[in-house]
């Protein structure tokens, strides 16, 4: 794990050490509390038991130092690999950070129903164990998918706040072989995307007011454009 987790997002940039050191408690934090409730609910098969009971008692306790250790973490990573609140609420990876949250938090919630109903009923019954047990895995299966698909995406941090380039208008002239007609193209703001055109055609008798163009349909209808008002 820790091998993964030195090539992940949390070994790029500043305090690389540690963010690495964090992110290995997370994962494994993780893996202590779903991997060991899964091994629980295999050895549960069958009727309770003191010597159930007692096996159920302890792991409660570890998955609770263990989901601290996951909030903590979890925390710690977020605010390194977002860093704003509106990264977080408008990027696609902030939104999927608070999906995983929200899951996270409702399987804080099943541990907790195990701990104060499932795990003081263990010695009669391990109904309500298996049950909630069964849903916390399923909902860990989405956090999972969700932890995948960051795996993906650029954390907005190592994106930077996506300020937008300065670009200068795109200017040109133009005029025939005797210099009687002259040209003039300004192209604002001048970059990919629609741009707003002005033509000023000049020639040895009188000047043309600018004419603005909003925005081409294609650079064919553009030329006739051009040509019509010329």
């Amino acid at each position: 794990m820790l091998v993964d987790v030195a090539s992940g997002h949390a070994a790029s940039g500043q305090g690389w050490l540690v963010n690495v050191a964090a992110q290995w408690l997370h994962v494994t934090a993780v893996g202590v509390w779903l991997g060991g409730l899964l091994a629980l609910l295999v050895s549960l098969r069958g009727e309770a038991s003191d010597a159930r009971a007692r096996a159920v008692r302890r792991f409660s306790t570890v998955a609770g130092f263990a989901l601290l250790v996951v909030a903590l973490t979890g925390v710690i990573r977020a605010i390194a690999e977002i860093g704003t609140v509106d990264a977080l609420l408008s990027t696609d990876f902030g939104r999927i950070v608070i999906a995983k949250t929200l899951l996270l938090v409702v399987l804080a919630g099943f541990g907790a129903f195990n701990r104060f109903v499932s795990v003081p009923r263990a010695v009669a019954t391990l109904r309500w164990l298996r049950r909630v047990g069964t849903t916390e895995v399923a909902t860990a299966a989405l956090v999972v998918a969700l932890t995948a698909v960051l795996v993906d995406l650029a954390p907005p941090i190592s994106v930077g706040p996506g300020q937008a380039a300065a670009v200068a208008p795109i200017v040109t002239t133009g005029n025939d072989f005797g210099t009687s007609v002259r040209l003039r193209l300004v192209a604002t703001p001048g970059a990919a995307g629609v741009n707003e055109f002005s033509v000023v055609a000049t020639d040895a008798y009188f000047t043309a007011p600018p004419t603005r163009v909003t925005p081409p349909p294609s650079a064919r209808q553009y030329s006739e454009s051009i040509a019509s008002k010329c």
